[in-house]
């Protein structure tokens, strides 16, 4: 099972024999905030943790955009966010409600679902 963990600046995710690149620069994110990535038998799994902020939604948005677009599922898990900020929530809404993005292959799970 693929078990990785997006930092704040630089992190790489292998997933099935290639990598990812993420390169997210500045601070302003909240600083808590990370993004486990599993692979499953249906897609991938997204735990996410600490402060659901705008510059956190991006991350999640970037996360999203990498990972191969043939899986069936995208499972997010919520139950680790602390705070969810109103901003944050709007910039991830107005993506997945984008006509290009198929918001129908993702899930979500947790007591603070997007």
């Amino acid at each position: 099972m693929l078990h990785n963990i997006l930092n704040l600046a630089k992190s790489s995710v292998a997933i099935n024999d290639c990598a990812l690149d993420f390169d997210i620069g500045g601070k302003a994110m909240a600083s808590n905030f990370e993004i486990e990535i599993d692979k499953n038998c249906d897609g991938f799994g997204l735990r996410l943790t600490g402060d659901f902020d705008a510059t956190s939604a991006y991350e999640l948005i970037y996360a999203i955009k990498k990972l191969p677009e043939d899986d069936r599922r995208l499972h997010i898990y919520t139950n680790g966010l602390k705070r969810i900020h109103p901003f944050g929530l709007e910039i991830f809404h107005r993506f997945i409600q984008s006509p290009k993005n198929a918001s129908n292959r993702i899930i979500y799970n947790g007591k603070h679902s997007l």
